[in-house]
């Protein structure tokens, strides 16, 4: 709808408003608002029957939004449906009492019991309408979360290591001849500290939940979702399609970011790294009624285009000098319509800008890029120590220098301390550092240059704005399956310690390798933009891309108790974040 039409509107409301009367509700805002009540009702009455508080309804970019004083339901216009408690810390609250130190192995080694699978079928349908109970074609998966607590004040004090939910995915059936190319990258250090890295092209079965229950330790529903169409929904759905569309329901926008700074950084080396970054950005996409390359109908997973089911992006992502520019790229027909499909999956929301409206030259939210760089524009500190030689994917070889034990210049830590929100995409692992004999989370900057992005002695991170940093790389924060596959672990040093955080609050990464690719913003937005936290949008994006990855994030606070609610619960903000406390959550899919 464009910026005159809405201004009309709500010229029109104000004024009804003065002469006593309420602006009259179209037929199809009744019916979408009933169907939406009467869901969270049903809902609500299964997993907490004693919840009587009132509940409210509103409309949000294209999604309907009911909510009581602890659940929330939410019902968007392509469909998807999901219902989660308000808050999730107060459901974990209390398994910050037990320690699971003396037996995590045990513990991370015991199965999701078949029982509570079974009960996630029969909420599944119960709750969202989704019957898995006999289908055995859809694929059952267990995710588990391990989370740790540790004060940083006391050097001394050890990791406390407690349960977090379970969640059973239904994956839908998809064809076996159906993969998604990228890479896998793996890491290993020789004897005189040089690292080992091996960058292999790599395929694999696309993977996407369609459904998915959560449950708090002792059994408690906290979550469920499903992004399939059930009968019962039909209808309303494309009523409520037609009227966004149309302008007869007028949906009001989250405030959620005024003011704020973004920062992209990003290896120029491979294309999928910009584009991660504009994904993170936002972009403006294909026009969804233009030509484009394949059907158009985006509804139902096995459509023809469905980047479920083939390639996203349908070019290499390993590109030589000549091919190699990303503004060419997306430039493509291509690349707009494959954007858009994907835009169009994760609720119409693209980055942390929202949506661009042609009409009014602007973006939805009030967002400032304030940095979108390549790391290539940062100078080093300290030298390089040799050459190795490189082979890309694509078959070209050279010799490039090598470095371990770099970091960038101030400029680039100033830049950083510019943003409230920060993404670096780049290669990343656990590299030994000579200068302090451990290991330490390194990001590249060019072939083979190694930058330790923070050790003790450096200024901690939020001293200026940067309150969130999300780091889509491999193993940036090694816990549990980066050691199981002979990676070092940098957990505790690099991110459990006393010096890391001045003022940020949350940093974002991945346990081993991260098969990530260039739309990792959209996922996580798509998530973000129904008002999921931080943590369980992150959690969303990377095992939405790949079952092989194991999301962490970090969270920071005075206390423990502040620390997990910023965990569980938090969101974006320019608030600075306490110190002296940090809490993290892994979650990993069971085998």
């Amino acid at each position: 709808m464009n910026a005159s039409r809405q201004c009309l509107l709500a010229i029109l409301a104000v004024s009804l408003a003065m002469l006593g009367c309420p602006p009259r509700m179209s037929q199809e805002e009744q019916q979408v608002r009933d169907f939406a009540a009467d869901s969270f009702d049903r809902m609500r009455n299964i997993v907490d029957p004693q919840d009587e508080t009132a509940t409210e309804t509103k409309f949000v970019g294209n999604h309907v939004e009911v909510a009581s004083e602890n659940w929330v339901y939410i019902l968007d216009d392509s469909g998807c449906q999901l219902f989660r408690s308000k808050n999730v810390y107060p459901h974990l609250a209390a398994s910050f009492s037990t320690d699971l130190a003396p037996t995590l192995d045990q513990w991370m080694e015991e199965p999701v019991p078949q029982s509570q699978i079974e009960e996630a079928r029969q909420l599944a349908k119960s709750l969202l309408g989704i019957d898995y109970a006999g289908n055995t074609q859809v694929r059952v998966v267990p995710v588990r979360e391990l989370v740790a607590s540790k004060g940083t004040n006391a050097k001394a004090e050890a990791v406390k290591y407690h349960e977090g939910r379970t969640t059973v995915m239904f994956i839908p059936p998809i064809s076996e001849d159906a993969k998604v190319s990228g890479y896998e990258t793996s890491f290993s250090i020789s004897r005189d500290g040089r690292p080992v890295v091996d960058v292999a092209e790599t395929s694999a079965a696309p993977r996407s939940f369609e459904t998915a229950i959560s449950f708090a330790p002792g059994g408690g529903v906290v979550r469920a979702e499903t992004a399939l169409v059930t009968s019962e929904a039909e209808e309303t759905v494309g009523v409520f399609h037609e009227a966004l569309a149309s302008g007869l329901i007028e949906p009001g926008v989250y405030d959620y970011f005024a003011g704020m700074q973004l920062g992209t950084f990003f290896d120029p080396e491979e294309v999928r790294f910009e584009l991660t970054a504009y994904s993170y950005e936002g972009e403006e996409f294909l026009d969804p009624n233009a030509s484009i390359p394949c059907g158009t109908d985006p509804s139902g997973y096995y459509s023809e285009c469905n980047p479920y089911y083939m390639d996203f992006f349908p070019i290499a992502w390993c590109a030589n000098d000549s091919d190699g520019d990303a503004a060419y790229y997306i430039t493509l027909p291509q690349y707009k319509y494959w954007c858009w499909f994907w835009w169009y999956l994760h609720d119409r929301k693209n980055g942390m800008r929202g949506n661009w409206d042609a009409a009014s030259q602007s973006w939805e939210y009030d967002v400032h890029v304030a940095r979108h760089r390549s790391l290539d524009s940062y100078s080093f500190v300290g030298s390089t120590t040799g050459n190795t030689a490189i082979t890309t994917c694509d078959g070209a070889s050279f010799t490039a220098p090598l470095g371990t034990d770099l970091k960038l210049e101030p400029a680039f830590y100033n830049d950083l301390e510019l943003c409230h929100v920060a993404m670096i995409s780049t290669h990343g692992g656990p590299l030994y550092s000579p200068s302090n004999k451990r290991h330490t989370y390194h990001f590249r900057r060019d072939y083979d240059k190694w930058i330790k992005l923070h050790e003790e002695g450096d200024d901690g991170l939020g001293k200026g704005n940067l309150r969130h940093l999300f780091l889509e790389t491999c193993a940036s924060m090694n816990w549990i399956f980066g050691p199981a596959n002979g990676e070092p672990k940098n957990i505790e040093t690099d991110w459990m310690n006393g010096h890391v955080a001045d003022g940020i609050r949350t940093v974002c990464g991945a346990d081993g390798t991260g098969h990530g690719y260039d739309r990792g913003g959209w996922r996580f937005f798509g998530s973000y933009h129904r008002g999921e936290s931080i943590s369980q949008s992150w959690i969303n994006s990377l095992l939405t891309e790949s079952e092989l990855n194991h999301p962490v994030v970090m969270a920071y606070g005075s206390t423990e108790e502040e620390a997990a609610a910023t965990l569980l619960d938090g969101r974006f903000t320019k608030t600075r974040g306490g110190t002296g406390w940090v809490v993290g959550i892994l979650a990993w899919v069971e085998e």
